[in-house]
C-alpha cells in the first residue's frame, strides 16, 4: 500500500502544500489526525508545525465559542442539522472516493495514446 512511489508523493505534496494541509487541517475533524501524523512523518519542524496550528486555533476557538454562545439556547436544533451536515459529508466523501477509485481504474485499463 505504501510503495515509495507514493510515498514521495505525499512527500512532494508537503513540500508544496504542507503549511496550508497543517492549517486547513485544524478545521476538519476526520482529516486532522491524518494531517497531522502525516506532518510528523514528513519531517515538518516542530515549531513551524506549532505556529500554524496556533494560527488556525485563533480563528476556530473564538468561532467556536462564539457559535456555541449564539445557538446554545438550541442546542437540539444545532444538533440536528449537524447530524443531517455530518451524513451529507459522508456521503459526499463516499461518492468522491468511488468516483477517483473509478476514474483511477478506468485510466488503467485505458491504453496509452487512446
Amino acid at each position: 500500500m505504501f510503495t515509495e512511489k507514493r510515498l514521495e508523493r505525499v512527500r512532494q505534496f508537503f513540500c508544496d502544500h504542507g503549511s496550508k494541509t497543517i492549517f486547513v487541517a485544524r478545521f476538519l475533524s476526520g482529516f486532522r489526525v491524518a494531517a497531522f501524523l502525516a506532518a510528523g512523518t514528513m519531517k515538518v519542524k516542530p515549531t513551524h508545525f506549532l505556529f500554524l496550528d496556533f494560527l488556525a486555533a485563533l480563528i476556530m476557538v473564538p468561532l467556536m465559542v462564539g457559535i456555541g454562545y449564539y445557538f446554545g439556547a438550541s442546542i437540539e436544533w444545532v444538533s440536528a442539522v449537524a447530524t443531517r451536515v455530518d451524513w451529507l459529508l459522508k456521503i459526499l466523501t463516499a461518492l468522491a472516493i468511488t468516483a477517483i477509485a473509478v476514474y483511477c481504474i478506468w485510466k488503467r485499463k485505458t491504453p496509452v495514446g487512446h
